[in-house]
């Protein structure tokens, strides 16, 4: 919140640069300019760095608790429920499913400082000018329609990506722990084909 303050803050300076200096020839506010400018900057930086040190922190802490309380539950199971779900999904599950949690989190947390950083702009924006911000405002339903189906399509392929990336998993824990049933028929080719094709189905999915 306090990195979109600052945003909105360099925006609020642009119009009395203009009426001061170019419409006014106020040289004693051109003098206050770049310290102001400097300083708004610096204040911008620091809060951005602590904001991203932080939140990197918080999101590690998150995933490592996810982790933990995943291989948890999974110890909790009963045999039969083993027999019904491939060890390669559990063992994805604990670990390129949550990583991926901890590669979202920033980007969520982006988009929310983002939304606080647009709603000071538009404040900013009302208050220098209502009547233009509210015709500008009123594209924004159009605009938003895409989007919202953009979003719910990349939802369904990220859904399909996890659970191929599972059956990469489970395909090559099959292959290794039974190496030896492979080796002694001889279908190295059939695995790394199976391998392949699963792995071309992730490819296709995650572009």
């Amino acid at each position: 919140i306090s990195v979109s303050f600052a945003e909105a803050g360099m925006a609020l300076f642009v119009k009395p640069i203009f009426d001061e200096v170019f419409f006014g020839k106020n040289m004693t506010f051109l003098k206050w300019i770049p310290i102001v400018l400097m300083a708004l900057i610096v204040i911008k930086g620091s809060l951005g760095f602590f904001n991203s040190y932080i939140m990197s922190r918080v999101c590690i802490k998150v995933v490592l608790k996810i982790r933990a309380q995943m291989y948890q539950h999974y110890l909790k199971l009963s045999l039969s429920q083993f027999d019904h779900i491939p060890t390669g999904h559990m063992m994805s599950r604990i670990t390129s499913d949550v990583s991926s949690i901890q590669q979202t989190a920033p980007i969520l947390i982006n988009l929310l400082r983002q939304v606080f950083t647009l709603l000071a702009l538009l404040a900013v924006a009302l208050y220098r000018d209502w009547q233009l911000t509210l015709i500008g405002l009123s594209v924004v339903p159009f605009t938003g329609l895409p989007v919202y189906f953009i979003g719910k399509s990349l939802k369904k392929y990220q859904r399909k990506s996890l659970r191929s990336m599972g059956n990469l998993n489970t395909i090559a824990y099959e292959a290794f722990s039974g190496i030896q049933v492979i080796k002694a028929f001889g279908t190295e080719s059939k695995e790394a084909g199976r391998f392949k094709e699963e792995n071309e189905n992730y490819y296709r999915l995650a572009i």
